[in-house]
């Protein structure tokens, strides 16, 4: 048994949006980071090289519409 719950249709397409809002940003490595999606609420995890990319993401993240707020759960690699 689990304790997620799937994802709604807003949240998949939200998560989507900004998953392709991070790989535009030309500041951003998005191959390292996963989103999740919750009610506007997103999560960012994964590995970052820095702060100036944990900004850009969160940045990316905000601009993408339906997002309410981003949860930066980044871990930097050095």
């Amino acid at each position: 048994m689990t304790d997620s719950v799937p994802e709604s249709s807003p949240d998949r397409h939200t998560r989507a949006a900004v998953l392709v809002a991070l790989a535009w940003d030309e500041a951003v490595d998005a191959t390292g980071i996963r989103v999740r999606a919750d009610r506007g609420v997103v999560t960012l995890t994964g590995m970052i090289s820095g702060l100036a990319e944990r900004v850009a993401a969160s940045m990316a993240a905000m601009r993408v519409a339906g997002v309410d707020a981003v949860v930066d759960e980044l871990t930097d690699r050095a």
